[in-house]
């Protein structure tokens, strides 16, 4: 699962991330769960604040299996 502000997605791997973000302060969060959906690890969130015509490519995020953690597209997984 992943959200933003009151909007959310139950993710797989076609989901191709969130786009048409209103410049404003949003809070952005996620949690994994189990193959049948019935438990769920803690929500992890953090802020974002986008502009008016901004380009957020640079908050890119790469989900991590064995950390169950986004971390920078950019940044290695040591897996």
């Amino acid at each position: 699962m992943v959200a933003i502000d009151t909007q959310t997605f139950y993710v797989g791997p076609a989901f191709k991330g969130i786009k048409m973000i209103p410049p404003s302060t949003h809070f952005v969060y996620y949690s994994s769960s189990s193959r049948d959906g019935k438990e769920f690890s803690p929500i992890v969130g953090f802020f974002i604040d986008t502009g008016a015509s901004e380009s957020i490519g640079s908050l890119q995020k790469k989900y991590s299996i064995g950390s169950f953690e986004l971390l920078s597209k950019t940044a290695r997984l040591n897996c």
